[in-house]
């Protein structure tokens, strides 16, 4: 991994500061830092080390939901954040496997490491930003994380997740066929 992407993180941690502006609803606020931490997970996607991707884009969770706490006043342990990651994302588990598979596919050389580059960062990427507006959604809903009802969050952000893929398997239809009418 480059030194570059070695600060990626600490270096957003740090700027999340930088998120919060009085102009913004608090929303508009999480909205732009779970935009910034999916884009972060994204590219850590590419890392062509098995685990060391997953590891990166796990870590980009962790610090994606202590931001979007902390735009909602709310202060967060590293353990409860864990918990939420985990048992968000195990709700989805047969479909972010696709993700892990994924890591495990770049060990293979040369195919595995194009399957692994195609598909871990969207994964990557749309796993962090479901999680994201599904927190943001169940705080902005005036819900707590003490109260926090992992169940109603994982059901949140299944439903938002396969609907996100839904969406994304549009696009890439419709640009299909953008691209079949341009070739014709």
């Amino acid at each position: 991994m480059s030194e570059k992407n070695a600060n990626a993180l600490p270096e957003m941690a740090a700027n999340d500061s930088n998120a919060v502006s009085p102009e913004m609803s608090r929303r508009e606020q999480a909205a732009k830092s779970i935009k910034r931490y999916a884009a972060a997970s994204a590219g850590f996607g590419i890392i062509p080390i098995p685990a060391l991707d997953i590891t990166a884009i796990g870590t980009s969770q962790l610090l994606m939901i202590r931001s979007v706490a902390k735009i909602y006043g709310v202060d967060l342990s590293k353990d409860r954040v864990r918990a939420i990651v985990s048992s968000t994302v195990g709700g989805v588990a047969p479909v972010v496997l696709g993700g892990g598979l994924s890591s495990i596919f770049k060990m293979i050389p040369v195919v595995g490491s194009i399957v692994g580059a195609v598909t871990m960062p969207s994964v990557a990427g749309l796993t962090t930003l479901t999680l994201g507006n599904a927190l943001a959604d169940h705080l902005d809903a005036g819900g707590s994380l003490d109260k926090l009802g992992l169940a109603q969050l994982r059901a949140t952000f299944s439903s938002e997740f396969m609907a996100a893929k839904a969406k994304l398997s549009r696009k890439k239809e419709a640009s299909v066929e953008n691209t079949e009418a341009l070739a014709a």
